[in-house]
């Protein structure tokens, strides 16, 4: 399993980028959680939307690092996975 730290992110973000990192997460979350609202999405479909919003509601730097490490977002949602 890979380490986060070894992912060296830091050499091609920005400390301001560093910080929509946590935003990606944030809506990764929300989009694979169930909500009074809606259904959870896939993990598929998860990247597929965060994807989507490449360069208009995300950095596309930011896209282009979550989408090397996305599943590890994966790895992590699923150990941590509320019953």
């Amino acid at each position: 399993m890979q380490n986060l730290t070894n992912i060296h992110l830091t050499e091609t973000i920005s400390p301001t980028s560093s910080v929509v990192i946590m935003v990606a997460a944030d809506v990764y979350d929300a989009l694979i959680s169930r909500r009074v609202y809606k259904e959870p999405l896939t993990h598929e479909q998860t990247v597929e939307k965060i994807g989507e919003g490449r360069g208009t509601h995300f950095d596309p730097v930011m896209i282009d690092a979550f989408m090397r490490i996305e599943k590890k977002f994966k790895e992590i949602a699923i150990k941590f996975k509320e019953t």
